[in-house]
């Protein structure tokens, strides 16, 4: 039923995103019946999360030695 959203196809098994979904912003629609709340709600998403962001201090720790300890291993595919 294209009125409910259904997790199981956007996450794989093991809950990883489904990168075989071709074009994620289909769920707004596509060509002349694309919604216009497209474009409002991606940049209230991005505004939101640059928001959440700017309260943290992301400065790197240093431990009892004045080296740096490295928290996060992010790898950007």
């Amino acid at each position: 039923d294209a009125d409910q959203f259904r997790l199981e196809n956007s996450l794989n098994s093991d809950a990883t995103l489904n990168s075989t979904f071709p074009y994620p912003e289909a769920t707004f629609g596509l060509g002349s019946r694309i919604r216009p709340v497209r474009i409002f709600v991606e940049n209230a998403l991005w505004l939101s999360v640059a928001s959440l962001l700017a309260c943290f201090n992301l400065d790197k720790v240093l431990n009892e030695d004045s080296v740096e300890i490295e928290l996060l291993k992010l790898r950007l595919h």
